[in-house]
């Protein structure tokens, strides 16, 4: 999040740290991170293959699950208010800086979301591994998907329809 703060995650459980120099936190033991993401350079959370999330503020929290045992694989936090993750099911789960939301299903394909990148709370670009890119909006509601195959050329419009019905702002899409 700046030339003096990195985090990156490992596959036994450490958050690999650049403050400066490098140094290796374990936080997550027994478990693979699969993905980190910082909002700032005191604020991060790490998931693993287990369906945990662990939150930095300072010093790491215990992980705790947030996915029962779907393993996670991409976590995007736009400030300390609000992270969005998204497991191999296709169901997503977000954070309001307090609590996880229980999962629910982000992609129609219920494909695995390798990629996930939220901009603001209303906000997340996903995509998944049957080759689908598609608009998440945790705080209100999207769900439909456009298949990014064949990949479009650089300037090329990309359709990616988005529905958001008043009745459902501020609510997690099901």
């Amino acid at each position: 999040t700046s030339s003096v703060f990195c985090v990156a995650a490992d596959d036994a459980g450490n958050a690999v740290f650049y403050t400066g120099s490098w140094a290796t936190v374990p936080i997550d033991a027994g478990n693979q991170l699969t993905s980190v993401s910082c909002a700032s350079s005191s604020f991060c959370v790490a998931v693993d293959n287990a369906g945990n999330a662990a939150v930095y503020t300072g010093t790491w929290a215990s992980p705790v699950s947030v996915d029962g045992t779907s393993q996670l694989t991409s976590v995007s936090c736009a400030s300390s208010s609000f992270c969005a993750a998204a497991d191999i099911t296709g169901n997503a789960m977000t954070y309001d800086g307090k609590a996880w939301s229980s999962p629910v299903r982000a992609d129609s394909h219920a494909a695995m979301i390798t990629a996930l990148s939220c901009a603001s709370p209303g906000l997340c670009v996903a995509v998944d591994t049957d080759n689908y890119a598609f608009l998440f909006a945790p705080t209100t509601t999207v769900i439909t998907t456009t298949p990014t195959a064949p990949q479009p050329l650089v300037g090329e419009a990309v359709n990616i329809e988005v529905q958001v019905p008043s009745a459902v702002a501020g609510r997690t899409p099901t």
